[in-house]
């Protein structure tokens, strides 16, 4: 008898153990990768390893493709990411609750999106661009200097960076420079063509693509000065807006949304700047000390902002939080004044029927 109990206490232990296994597999990483050849290398917090196609991948990663080496990332919902040989992609941000959107630090990387639901959000970062996708097939290219060009193929994309935004349709391409506003173009060229001559013209003129990170990193600062002092004012508001009921609160709650979309939008895009600088300047670590001091005090005013940017992302979160509870006591009170109305009714009738 104690026999059976315990083989029957062990196979229910067991059955719990698969399922919980099967629940992790079904909820675990977004991004897997479904195609690799070639030298494909993975940093994960400073320690470099070989990619494998059995590698989990997770926020915060670098992936790294070597001569003639390619690697096609999917999502579950059929969406793939491929990575060209010679190029950088990280993925997700440390700093970003949740967060497994790729940014294109260097290289060429087409992508393919299915479709997404409403109310849902799927973006590819560069140094200089966010690509907001609504169902879209496109390609990227980022040069040495950091700059982009995206080709649409297929679909349409809205591209947009601190500067401005631009819709573009299929067949429409956008280059997007450091410290300029992205703008729509026809022109027919290849991506590599493209990514060869602006390469060209960054080893001219190493310094002036420096200064533009410089102007970079100041819009970066300007709006992080802006993100504070919208956060500050929610949290003075925040009784008025309580007092002002459940239409109030709602309003608050979508421009918050909109507060934290553009916050994350400047953490995705310095997180990529800062790599781009960073990679930059180990280039002329050995050749031009004077280039490398100077992309070096880029990358560490690059490291001030996102630590900004961090203080702000967690100020905005703790204030989200205190008007989300703030609505969910209307809404239950509301609802507790409901079911009283319904109970007094009820009793009036029971009375009535007596």
């Amino acid at each position: 008898m104690e026999r059976n109990a315990f083989s029957y206490r062990r196979s229910t232990a067991m059955i719990c153990f698969s399922l919980i296994v099967m629940f992790l597999a079904s909820t675990g990483y977004a991004l897997q990768v479904s195609f690799l050849v070639g030298d494909v290398k993975l940093m994960r917090k400073k320690q470099t390893m070989k990619l494998t196609e059995r590698t989990p991948i997770k926020s915060g990663d670098t992936i790294i493709t070597g001569t003639r080496a390619l690697v096609t990332f999917s999502y579950k919902d059929g969406s793939r990411v491929e990575v060209r040989e010679k190029s950088r992609i990280m993925v997700g941000n440390e700093s970003v609750n949740d967060s497994e959107f790729v940014s294109v630090v260097s290289g060429v990387v087409k992508g393919k999106f299915q479709k997404i639901t409403k109310g849902d959000t799927r973006r590819v970062y560069t140094p200089t661009t966010v690509c907001a996708i609504r169902g879209t097939e496109f390609s990227i290219a980022v040069s040495d200097g950091g700059n982009s060009r995206v080709a649409l193929d297929e679909g349409k994309l809205e591209v947009r960076n601190p500067y401005g935004r631009v819709n573009i349709d299929e067949g429409d391409n956008t280059t997007v420079r450091v410290s300029d506003r992205p703008e729509s173009d026809t022109e027919d060229v290849s991506l590599d063509i493209w990514q060869d001559g602006e390469n060209r013209s960054f080893q001219k003129d190493p310094q002036g693509q420096g200064d533009k990170y410089s102007d970079y990193m100041g819009k970066f600062q300007e709006n992080s000065g802006k993100t504070s002092q919208k956060i500050q004012g929610y949290k003075r508001n925040f009784s008025s807006n309580k007092r002002g009921g459940k239409e109030s609160l709602e309003r608050a709650t979508q421009e918050l949304d909109e507060v934290e979309e553009n916050l994350e939008d400047d953490m995705y895009l310095n997180n990529a700047a800062n790599s781009a600088v960073d990679g930059i300047a180990n280039n002329f670590k050995d050749s031009r000390g004077d280039l490398y001091n100077s992309f070096q005090r880029i990358k560490s005013d690059s490291d001030r902002i996102s630590s900004q940017q961090q203080r702000n992302y967690q100020a905005l979160a703790a204030v989200r939080e205190a008007y989300r509870k703030a609505y969910e006591e209307i809404v239950k009170r509301h609802h507790g004044e409901v079911d009283r109305m319904k109970d007094m009714l009820k009793k009036q009738r029971e009375s009535q029927m007596r």
